[in-house]
């Protein structure tokens, strides 16, 4: 049982140390914290400026003009007239 605490106790620890102490670890650890949060506050701020610059002016969605040659049909469709979808264009029906 001796045997059993001596290898117990001389263990490697559960987190091996490359380099530096365990105090240096805890210390880079939270410096790396710091760093993401102020990484995801700056990611904040400029995600509020970009939305705030699209939702600030009106979005004109205009129609699209009709040109000739995207209408330009040579022979009917097998389906007859209408678009395959049942809806007629000539009626303004989309």
């Amino acid at each position: 049982m001796a045997f059993v605490r001596r290898a117990a106790a001389s263990a490697v620890p559960a987190v091996r140390m490359m380099s530096g102490s365990a105090a240096e670890a805890a210390h880079h650890a939270s410096a790396w914290k710091m760093y993401s949060k102020g990484g995801l506050a700056a990611l904040g701020v400029v995600t509020a400026y970009v939305a705030m610059r699209h939702f600030s002016h009106d979005h004109h969605h205009s129609d699209a003009p009709l040109y000739a040659f995207q209408e330009r049909r040579k022979r009917a469709f097998p389906w007859g007239d209408a678009s395959l979808f049942g809806q007629d264009k000539r009626e303004g029906k989309y």
